[in-house]
């Protein structure tokens, strides 16, 4: 439980709402949710300075949490769904939290949005929305979001497992990430340019940049 004396009442406060996808379908539940349960917690810790609110379980099937700005959601959202062995549906809300001792009680426009991204990903089959005030900021991240989305789903898991790998360790050279998988630089190379790797990338860093303009418009 997290308390804090600094001014709730901020229109960028960033609402992260949840899901997991077809969670009625799987089978070994309890595992997933000790899964889950384990993620956030180091969710908790490895974003504490951009959290507000600590991500917890608040359905059986949802979890959310409150960023003091959407800054690093994008990098959170990354971070969750790799340590997952499910898939989730992820709504973003820009707005103001109204102050509360945890996010199972918390409300503000934030999370009235970030519900409104949620609802929009399940009707439109994607994996991540964002919502706030700004509308045409909005949208330009949802095409970035949707984007990516598509590159992900055409990766094979070998794509995917040097792409993440990446993602989370972008100060390492080709030759040391292939130390890691046991494979020349040459093979890490190929394997980043048919998953369109520069891309994405560029893609990933436009999407950080606007997530940190919502503080200035």
């Amino acid at each position: 439980m997290i308390f804090w004396m600094e001014s709730s009442m901020n229109r960028t406060r960033c609402a992260v709402i949840c899901d997991i996808k077809k969670s009625r379908r799987l089978e070994e539940w309890r595992s997933v949710i000790h899964t889950l349960r384990g993620r956030l917690k180091e969710t908790n810790k490895k974003f504490r300075s951009d959290i507000m609110l600590d991500f917890r379980i608040t359905a059986g099937d949802e979890f959310q949490g409150v960023l003091r700005s959407p800054k690093n959601a994008y990098d959170l959202y990354l971070y969750l769904k790799t340590g997952l062995p499910v898939k989730l549906y992820c709504g973003l809300g820009v707005g103001e939290i109204e102050s509360s001792e945890s996010v199972a009680e918390a409300r503000g426009d934030a999370f009235y949005r970030a519900r409104e991204s949620l609802e929009l990903c399940k009707r439109k089959r994607r994996s991540i929305m964002i919502k706030s005030w700004k509308s045409d900021h909005d949208d330009i991240l949802n095409v970035l979001f949707h984007f990516i989305e598509a590159f992900e789903d055409s990766w094979t898991n070998r794509q995917r497992e040097i792409v993440n790998y990446c993602r989370f360790h972008p100060e390492l050279t080709y030759e040391e990430i292939g130390r890691h998988f046991s494979v020349t630089k040459q093979s890490i190379s190929q394997t980043l340019k048919s998953a369109g790797w520069h891309a994405l990338r560029e893609g990933e860093e436009l999407i950080r940049k606007l997530l940190s303009e919502y503080v200035k418009l």
